[in-house]
């Protein structure tokens, strides 16, 4: 996986700030098998805390100071496969409604890339 847009969004009524850090970094799906499972078309929640959620991925976690990981992947017709991640803290809401959004959200986002001309 290579990160290719890293954003932080804290306030609806201010721009994101982007994180060109981490642009470019890339994981091995190896060493994180929750994010390989929501790469094959699938909404992963993870918790900080979670006895289920895999320890890399908790370390992940905790490594930026967040506590839960909301995630959904998906393969577009070119057999590009796309993930996105929105990852939360204690000042974050509760994702758990999101999940069904997510989906939706890619699904759409896959149907646009394959228009000719987007």
């Amino acid at each position: 996986v290579r990160t290719v847009r890293h954003a932080i969004h804290r306030d609806p009524s201010r721009p994101g700030e982007e994180l060109s850090a981490d642009i470019g970094n890339e994981y091995s799906l190896a060493d994180f098998p929750q994010t390989a499972f929501a790469l094959k078309g699938h909404v992963v929640a993870l918790h900080a805390g979670d006895d289920e959620t895999d320890p890399a991925e908790l370390a992940m976690l905790d490594g930026i100071g967040a506590s839960s990981l909301l995630m959904a992947g998906i393969t577009d017709v070119t057999g590009e496969g796309w993930l996105l991640e929105i990852i939360g803290d204690a000042m974050s809401a509760p994702m758990a409604d999101y999940e069904l959004p997510l989906r939706a959200l890619l699904a759409l986002a896959a149907l646009e890339a394959d228009r000719p001309g987007v």
